[in-house]
């Protein structure tokens, strides 16, 4: 068996990660009380923000708290000082917070994140009690190191250059400008951030061509080059990525000491083993997929999509892991060693296949990308043939201008004595013209992204991928893999006979396979552009949402409103506000539309114009630039102050030209099968409540029935049943749904005919009602619950709210009419299917 250390290996993996999919992120238990008091050991600090981050927590005085698991903590301290030195171990205590879990499609799982990372509750406002004496003096000394370095990088770059440097050269997150941090993600070049591969090529070969010149024995300069790098991975911060890098830069040392061939694929496998078995849950991290199929996709998957020229099969393995080119443009071209002259043939090869290299990253790590992002910057692929290449400059400069600058500030503070500052002051003033290069380079990636992100279509939103998509994909993957390998095969057997193979011959030699087979890779080999061409194209085919079927989802926006209703391609979207979450269309609503793969809202339904139900959209429309989501129209409710009330409102949406609708009572809105029909406000009346002119809807699809009523009172409520006395509701019919645990129940209509009850009055019987209010008392009155008398009610509700919604008395009119009661406070999203006979299912997120 070829590479059985690669098999053992990505056997183990598949084994920790079915495991761990199967059993998930645990829940660990937390002290009732608010205020408590921990021990532990000091991790890590944000000096910036006064963060400390332990480890191996233990909870003082908590006699009815005893647990055997391992616990981290994140401690913002109340106030500003010196903080521990790493290593030490410290007692602290403050305010208790637990990170916030993922209840709507799309949003980012916090206490997941920190749970991989080893954190698993927060102290804020938290106050030191006590220091140990002793620390670990060494992971202390290269903090000082980091702190000095980057204490010259603010010297010599402005405060936006400073934090992208601090950044990139020293995994210090904390000070990077949060617009560039987005402008970089939404560009797709955020990986430059990270310190991954190209750092180490950057430092670590330069490093062992350096001392190979000077003549090191071979043993002695790799065993100083890795742990140079090592000790760069531990003053960095030794993110996944880092440590991917490091573990195949020491395999690269081990195999120029021991004089054996490097194999990438054995070196990848073995790094991703050693990594999950250091930390099993990091197989549910981002960062660790996105890491190890960059490499892959570069180093292995590209060569199957190069254009064939002597020259360039001569490029190793990894070339942008391990720098193996004397010059950048060599680089640039995918040249051999010691090419620096190039042709223009040679050089449009290498252009095309530094595409190709640049193209297979992105093709390779595309369902990763949008299993978690969710969307795919489409021009990230030419962004990145211009912007890596440059990185090598601008890394390289940083670098020598950084130390030099330290080394001689030292040098000359020590020769100047009393006159130290004023040297100092000249040698910095000489070293900011010789890193004015990075602000030029820099300053140059910010506008490329900014002009790029201006093109259309410079963002496909194709959401969240399934798993059988994914796993596809990659089979897709392994046959072009599996191409390539037959085409070598071809290639050596032609060159052992040398000349090329009769296919005749080789069907009668090839006893083994059957004539059927052999002539379809007989095809394949002799159509192999094509044939890849069409794979890649299935491939991406595959990846685009299909949007089938109904859905209703109450999303989980806290004290507010938020409902989305898909009918095929058609998108409804009815509020989307809050009073108890910040920045909502940032973290909950875009990221739930993007996970479902829509782009596109056809109409947007406003209630009414409070702050809870309005705040995410308003949020959205006051982004600077163009829109991640479009909106065709907007719908108010045709109330008499809606001019005055939905003022701001309406100015940001004709300042995005987006059409504007007036809805009142009879109005409908139909599509197909669905119909949106408005039975509140009242067309003229005038409302003294906002609230009371809130736009209700029957909603009608099939033979199932919603009723969503906004914050409508009770005064709406009697018009509305002024209405349906006048209109009349379907008659209900039988229906199923389950329960949040997955279990099905039935929902029993007796006694039904025609829209007339037993006791003989009219009955508007419906499937789900959106309770009014949040659960207010001024909503959802007895005579109105009773006569729509729902089988489902749901609640869009914050937990802890301070009006204390739901208020009992509703939860009692329920309770009374038999409705079964669901609240995103308790449940997260809740989403409704309905199939094409109109029977329903209830699902939740959480």
């Amino acid at each position: 068996m070829r590479r059985p250390l690669a098999f053992v290996c990505l056997v183990y993996l598949a084994i920790v990660f079915a495991l761990i999919h199967i059993r998930g992120i645990p829940d660990k238990p937390l002290p009732a009380e608010n205020y408590i008091k921990i021990q532990g050991w000091v991790a890590d600090k944000d000096e910036t923000n006064q963060v400390i981050y332990l480890s191996d927590v233990t909870f003082c005085n908590e006699a009815d708290f005893t647990t055997k698991e391992e616990y981290g903590a994140i401690c913002y301290l109340a106030e500003e000082g010196t903080l521990p030195r790493l290593g030490s171990y410290v007692e602290i205590e403050g305010k208790v917070g637990s990170f916030s879990y993922a209840t709507n499609p799309g949003e980012f799982d916090l206490y997941a994140y920190y749970f991989i990372k080893g954190y698993n509750f927060s102290l804020k406002n938290a106050r030191i009690n006590a220091v140990s004496s002793s620390y670990n003096s060494y992971l202390e000394g290269l903090r000082s190191i980091r702190n000095g370095l980057a204490s010259t990088i603010e010297v010599l770059f402005n405060e936006e250059d400073a934090g992208i440097i601090k950044t990139m050269m020293l995994g210090d997150k904390s000070s990077i400008d949060k617009d560039i941090k987005a402008l970089y993600q939404e560009s797709g070049i955020s990986h430059i951030l990270s310190i991954s591969g190209l750092h180490i090529s950057i430092i670590g070969m330069c490093l062992y061509s350096l001392l190979k010149r000077m003549g090191i024995l071979v043993w002695l300069r790799t065993s100083i080059a890795v742990f140079v790098m090592v000790n760069f991975g531990l003053m960095s911060g030794m993110g996944t990525s880092t440590l991917r890098a490091i573990i195949m830069f020491g395999l690269v040392m081990l195999s120029f000491e021991l004089r054996r061939s490097y194999d990438i694929i054995t070196a990848l496998c073995l790094a991703g083993a050693v990594i999950v078995f250091q930390n099993n849950y990091i197989v549910l991290y981002a960062g660790f997929w996105l890491s190890f199929l960059a490499v892959f996709g570069i180093a292995v998957f590209s060569r199957c999509l190069y254009i064939s020229k002597d020259k360039i099969d001569k490029v190793p393995f990894g070339y942008v892991e391990v720098i193996s080119s004397k010059g950048i443009i060599a680089k640039l071209f995918c040249l051999g060693r010691k090419t620096v002259s190039i042709t223009l043939g040679q050089m449009v090869v290498g252009l095309g296949n530094c595409f190709m290299a640049c193209f297979s990253v992105s093709f390779f790590t595309l369902p990763f990308v949008l299993y978690y992002y969710y969307e795919f910057p489409l021009y990230s692929i030419i962004l990145n043939i211009i912007i890596v290449p440059l990185m090598s400059f601008l890394l390289g400069i940083a670098i020598v201008v950084c130390l030099l600058c330290e080394l001689i500030c030292a040098l000359a503070a020590i020769a100047a004595g009393g006159h130290a500052a004023k040297g100092a002051g000249v040698t910095v003033a000489i070293f900011k013209i010789l890193s004015y290069p990075c602000h030029i380079i820099l300053w140059f990636y910010k506008h490329i992204c900014k002009f790029i992100n201006n093109f259309p279509l410079s963002s496909i939103i194709l959401g969240k991928p399934s798993v059988w998509k994914m796993v596809v994909f990659y089979f897709i993957c392994g046959f072009i893999l599996l191409i390539h390998c037959w085409n070598i095969g071809k290639r050596i057997e032609e060159s052992k006979t040398g000349v090329k193979s009769n296919n005749k011959a080789r069907e009668s030699v090839d006893k083994t396979k059957t004539k059927l087979g052999q002539k379809i890779k007989t095809f394949i080999l002799g159509n192999q552009f094509k044939v890849k061409f069409i794979l890649i194209c299935v491939a991406f085919i595959l990846l685009i949402p299909v949007r089938r079927g109904f859905k209703i989802s109450l999303i989980d926006v806290g004290q507010g409103d938020g409902l989305c209703i898909e009918y095929n391609s058609k998108t409804y979207m009815i509020d989307g506000g809050s009073s108890s979450k910040n920045n909502l269309a940032k973290y909950q609503l875009l990221p739930f539309l993007k996970s479902k793969g829509i782009s596109h809202i056809d109409y947007w339904f406003i209630s009414h114009p409070d702050s809870d139900h309005i705040s995410g959209l308003k949020e959205m429309l006051s982004e600077d630039g163009k829109m991640d989501i479009s909106i065709g129209t907007v719908v108010l409710p045709a109330a008499a102050s809606i001019e005055s009330d939905a003022e701001e409102l309406i100015g940001l949406i004709k300042a995005r030209k987006i059409n504007i609708a007036y809805v009142s009572q009879g109005d409908s809105f139909t599509y197909k099968d669905l119909s949106l029909e408005c039975i509140n406000p009242v067309n003229g009346k005038v409302y003294d409540d906002v609230n009371a002119y809130s736009e209700v809807f029957i909603l009608r699809y099939k033979d199932f029935s919603m009723v969503l009523t906004g914050d409508a009172t009770t005064e709406s409520e009697e018009d509305i049943m002024e209405y349906l006395g006048d209109v009349g509701l379907r008659p209900a019919l039988t229906g199923d749904y389950k329960n949040a645990k997955g279990g099905a129940e039935s929902c029993s209509r007796d006694n039904i005919d025609q829209g007339t009850g037993a006791d003989g009055k009219a009955d508007y019987k419906i499937d789900i009602l959106k309770v009014g209010h949040h659960g207010s008392k001024t909503s959802t009155g007895k005579a109105f619950a009773e006569i729509l008398s729902p089988d489902i009610a749901v609640i869009s509700v914050g937990k802890n709210n301070k009006y204390g919604h739901p208020n009992k008395e509703t939860i009692d009119t329920l309770t009374d009419i038999q409705a079964t009661i669901f609240q995103t406070s308790d449940l997260g999203c809740i989403e409704i299917r309905v199939d094409k006979s109109g029977g329903y299912t209830v699902r939740q997120s959480r």
